[in-house]
């Protein structure tokens, strides 16, 4: 069989056993805007290859979690369809791998934003990678199945006004 890398997408996972979060166009395929299918062939993903990191540093493992189940009904949770998130809850997580699950309690931490503090800025700016090939093309010209995680930045508050 043959599988083809058709878009990158940045998720996190909410805890050890739990759910992946990400947009729900990452799963479905279909643009949140304007409804239609992405692809310019019609197609739509049937399943998603998740990265994790192995327990020993700088080795990865990116298992496949199927986005539907048998009868074609989508696995993932969409709670509210105002929003673009959904949830894929995972059921192939490798033994050798190390989990780093976001707590939800941070949401509750009274954070004021100083001059000098840290930001940071996780993504695919312009659908540049962390190889800094664009496309899945470039990266498969240049002999690369997976054109790179994404890109992180880290930067400081340097303006002094607080925003409401």
């Amino acid at each position: 069989m043959l599988h083809t890398q058709r878009q990158r997408a940045s998720s996190l996972k909410l805890d050890q056993n739990g759910i992946w979060i990400s947009n729900t166009h990452v799963f479905s395929g279909v643009d949140y805007v304007s409804k239609h299918v992405r692809d310019k062939k019609g197609r739509v993903p049937d399943e998603v290859r998740i990265w994790y990191h192995e327990k020993k540093l700088s080795n990865w493992v990116g298992p496949i979690e199927k986005l539907r189940n048998e009868d074609g009904s989508p696995r993932w949770i969409q709670a509210n369809a105002l929003y673009d998130i959904a949830g894929l809850p995972v059921t192939n997580i490798p033994d050798d791998v190390q989990i780093y699950p976001f707590d939800l309690k941070l949401a509750d931490a009274d954070v004021v934003p100083t001059v000098g503090m840290p930001a940071f800025i996780i993504g695919f700016p312009g659908g540049l990678s962390s190889t800094g090939l664009s496309t899945v093309q470039a990266g498969l010209k240049a002999g690369i199945h997976m054109t790179g995680f994404p890109i992180w930045k880290e930067g400081q508050k340097a303006e002094g006004q607080v925003l409401q």
